[in-house]
């Protein structure tokens, strides 16, 4: 499960990331549970630049794939 995320958050994330979708040449999602590197396959059809989930514990790895 989700701790400290609320419904009306998600639809708020997925608003903003329609909005913008061609604004971002990467996004780095990190940790989470398996569900969520199934759900980003989705996200590739909406967004334009690459997504890639890393697990908890690797955020160094994600802030360096992002530069």
């Amino acid at each position: 499960t989700f701790k400290g995320w609320e419904p009306s958050a998600i639809f708020d994330d997925a608003q903003f990331g329609l909005r913008h979708a061609g604004d971002f040449d990467k996004i780095a999602i990190i940790g989470g549970p398996e569900w969520i590197e199934s759900g980003t396959k989705l996200l590739r059809y909406f967004i334009k630049g690459k997504i890639k989930v890393f697990q908890r514990g690797e955020l160094d790895d994600a802030w360096n794939w992002i530069k």
